[in-house]
């Protein structure tokens, strides 16, 4: 899934063509915020299925992990490139669908600190944890959303050695 939030095409270009050229065959959409026009919209169709959402990151992921068609699901902001096997390094960490990855990131192994991109998750356990709050804040929304998916006895595991690009 790629969060597109100003709905710059040239960056979900960036990342869509990783994708294509690395992960062949395998599913990929964009979100973005409300003030894409119809011209910005059809252009990114163009690219792969684009979704509208509000003007947070929290409502880009939340429309993301309610359209995608994949049951795993990487959160990438538009721009970045995806690295080959990034899949296959993940998998090798999960036990059970209730366990959400995420890249070590500027050396900040903690979630609620650390980037939106990498995160690895299973769409029925976002679906069960629930949305993110819609609100600028992004740590204080990672915190209520992690307290939550712990609550439900999800397991954060902090993947090193993972750049995404």
């Amino acid at each position: 899934m790629i969060l597109c939030q100003n709905h710059e095409i040239s960056l979900l270009k960036t990342t869509a063509n990783s994708i294509k050229s690395r992960y062949p065959g395998h599913s990929f959409i964009c979100c973005t915020d409300e003030s894409a026009n119809e011209e910005d919209l059809m252009q990114m169709n163009k690219i792969c299925p684009t979704y509208v959402a509000g003007n947070t990151f929290s409502s880009l992921i939340n429309k993301g992990m309610k359209q995608t068609p994949s049951l795993w699901n990487f959160i990438l902001c538009a721009g970045v490139t995806m690295r080959n096997k990034l899949d296959y390094k993940f998998f090798r960490f999960i036990k059970n669908d209730k366990d959400i990855l995420f890249p070590i990131s500027n050396n900040i192994p903690y979630f609620v600190d650390g980037t939106l991109n990498g995160i690895f998750i299973n769409k029925n356990t976002f679906k069960e944890i629930g949305d993110w709050k819609n609100h600028e804040n992004l740590e204080w929304v990672k915190t209520i959303w992690a307290s939550e998916a712990i609550r439900k006895g999800c397991t954060f595991k902090a993947i090193a050695n993972s750049k995404i690009c």
